[in-house]
Formats: C-alpha cells, sequence, structure tokens
C-alpha cells in the first residue's frame, strides 16, 4: 500500500514555528511526508502577504531547518499555482480533498490536518459532509481546546448522526481505510499565531524566536505586515 498523502492546509501568514512542529510530529505520528499547502490568495489583502509570498516563506523555513531533508515536510503549491494573483473567489476545503482524491489511487490514504476549532465549526464549512468522502480527518488540540466548554462542544459533534461511527479512538482507523474517519490527537503545540506576529511587526516590535531568521529577513525585504526594510532582529 502506497504511503498516505498527508494535507495540512493553511494561510501560513507568516509560517512560524509552530506551524513547523506540528507538521513534524504528525509526520512521525504518521509515519509519512506532509504537505504543506498554503491557500490562495486572501479576499482582504490589507497587511497581509500574497500566496506566493507565503510559499516563499515557507521554502525559506523549510531549507533553513533542513526539515525538507530530515522530516519530510515539503510545500505543496497544488492551490496556489491552480489560481490567478488576483482571483480572489473562496476556495473550499471540500473542493481541495476532491480534486487530490482524484489525483490519487481509489485505495491510497488521503488526511487533511485540522485544528479543533476549526473541527468544531465544521458544520459551517461548505458541503461539510462530503469533508469524509474524500478523506480522513486528523484532528489537533490548540491552547485552550480542551477546558470544558471545548469538551462539551467535541461530545456534541460525536453524537451528531451525521458523524455516527466517523469518529476512531486511535490513529491507526485512519491508516485501515482510503477515507471517512475522524481522530483526535494530542500533540506538543506552541502557542504562537500569525496574527501575533504580524501585530508585533507592524508595532516595529521583536519577533525573534517565534519564526526562523530567514523568514523574518523576507518581511524585512519584502516590507511585509508594515515592517520597514531597515527593521533589524536584535
Amino acid at each position: 500500500m502506497k504511503e498516505p498523502c498527508v494535507l495540512f492546509g493553511g494561510s501560513f501568514d507568516p509560517v512560524h514555528y509552530g506551524h513547523l512542529r506540528m507538521a513534524v510530529e504528525v509526520g512521525e505520528l504518521l509515519q509519512a511526508e506532509v504537505r504543506l499547502l498554503p491557500s490562495p490568495a486572501q479576499a482582504d489583502k490589507r497587511n497581509r502577504a500574497t500566496a506566493r509570498q507565503r510559499v516563499d516563506m515557507l521554502q525559506r523555513a523549510l531549507t533553513e531547518a533542513g526539515a525538507g531533508q530530515r522530516s519530510g515536510l515539503v510545500v505543496d503549491r497544488g492551490e496556489v499555482d491552480l489560481r490567478d494573483a488576483d482571483d480572489l473567489r473562496p476556495v473550499y476545503t471540500v473542493d481541495t480533498l476532491h480534486r487530490y482524491r482524484q489525483q490519487l489511487s481509489p485505495e491510497q490514504i488521503l488526511i487533511f490536518v485540522m485544528g479543533m476549532d476549526s473541527l468544531l465549526n465544521i458544520r459551517s464549512w461548505h458541503q461539510w459532509q462530503q469533508l469524509l468522502d474524500h478523506a480522513h480527518l486528523l484532528v489537533v488540540g490548540r491552547p485552550g481546546s480542551h477546558d470544558e466548554s471545548g469538551k462539551q462542544a467535541l461530545e456534541d459533534l460525536q453524537r451528531d448522526p451525521q458523524l455516527s461511527g466517523a469518529f476512531s479512538s486511535t490513529v491507526s482507523g485512519l491508516l485501515d481505510c482510503p477515507a471517512g474517519q475522524i481522530h483526535v490527537t494530542q500533540l506538543s503545540l506552541l502557542d504562537i499565531s500569525s496574527s501575533r506576529i504580524r501585530a508585533l511587526l507592524s508595532e516595529g516590535r521583536c519577533a525573534n524566536f517565534l519564526t526562523a531568521p530567514s523568514v523574518l529577513e523576507y518581511i524585512a525585504e519584502n516590507e511585509l505586515y508594515s515592517c520597514a526594510s531597515d527593521h533589524k532582529m536584535i
């Protein structure tokens, strides 16, 4: 059987160490390469990087860390290359998974990685009922997602008739069939966010140790997030 195709999607605006650490641990858990899948152009482009700039930052981060060779992480340009830079139509996860499913053999496993916050809001997603027709969902908790309200919301979702039987208590449940299962796992979670990095840089403050130095250099060179080109790393 072929190795699972594992997709870790996100805006990566910018990529940070939390993204990379999670991706590494997902790869170790599944014993598979993890494809970092940047979303295309965003409707709200104020103080944001373009899709191709976000791809460039991902490539720099992986090259600097050596992750592309040692940790089985690769940048997948699929969604970015499918669209013109000024095409701001929404991109739906169900359509992305459908395209990947068409590219794979029927028996190959497809796994989409998402955060707990996304799972708890999944019923608001476009054609969410069809997601499991194409892929498994590997759900990773976020800081604060396991408080009492989060646990209650997850229990409510597990009782949803449309998801009955979809939750697997072990990760091996994702490796027994091509699609259709949901597994919730606990990994090392670094409480870092792209929005926090953007805010720091827009205020002229230091964002060292939140993302790779090469990413910060790229941000300064391209004056992203209102960061002046003469910004110095401390």
